[in-house]
């Protein structure tokens, strides 16, 4: 999670964990604390911020289909879904066992989401027609499978998705943005590429980019 304090608050989370060792970050207005809870193949994280309108704002990131864990994740946290509100940074499907359940999940809890680079990349595959092998080489049959048991309807949903998400938090003395991945210096959030946002892990000291 990089917090950059200048127009707005950066949330990103994708590449805070291991793999099989997600951790909650608690931050409800007590004091600063941290709790790792064993969970087993899923990385995620989850943040929690001081207070939406009516109770917590709970930011997870990276549940890459293992929806059990998300599960005991939400369990672990003491979600409230009438109270509490939602929201995923991103790669909700991919990698793991049953990622038509996390999008299950996500819409019978009316959650938010951004579009990570699992969820971007399969839907532009999907626009070229979802041919195997992908002329582009960027999905593998292997991977492509992981997404079969997805319905038309939750697809349109993960397309709904934004990039970049804006958060309600009256309490936050900046504005909160989430995106997937990073953010270019010096360029405006309406102008940043959507490669960046799904894709950007950092720059080195010349300037140069890296990808996931």
């Amino acid at each position: 999670m990089h917090c950059m304090r200048s127009s707005l608050l950066f949330l990103t989370l994708h590449r805070l964990q291991r793999w099989c060792n997600p951790k909650l970050l608690l931050d409800a207005g007590a004091a600063e604390k941290r709790k790792t809870i064993s969970l087993a193949s899923c990385l995620g994280t989850c943040w929690f911020s001081t207070r939406s309108r009516a109770g917590r704002v709970v930011v997870v990131g990276d549940v890459h289909g293992c929806s059990d864990e998300l599960k005991d994740l939400l369990e672990a946290s003491q979600f409230h879904p009438s109270l509490d509100e939602l929201v995923f940074v991103g790669d909700l499907i991919g990698k793991g066992p049953s990622p038509e359940e996390v999008v299950r999940i996500a819409r019978k809890y009316s959650a938010k989401a951004v579009q990570g680079n699992h969820e971007y990349n399969l839907l532009q595959w999907r626009k070229r027609g979802g041919i195997l092998p992908d002329p582009e080489g960027r999905i593998k049959e292997r991977y492509a499978a992981t997404v079969k048991g997805l319905e038309e309807d939750e697809w349109d949903w993960l397309e709904s998705l934004p990039l970049k998400l804006q958060l309600d938090l009256p309490q936050s003395p900046l504005p909160v943005m989430v995106v997937h991945a990073g953010l270019v210096p010096g360029v405006s959030i309406e102008q940043q590429e959507p490669e960046n946002l799904v894709n950007l892990r950092s720059f080195d000291h010349e300037g140069g980019k890296s990808f996931m």
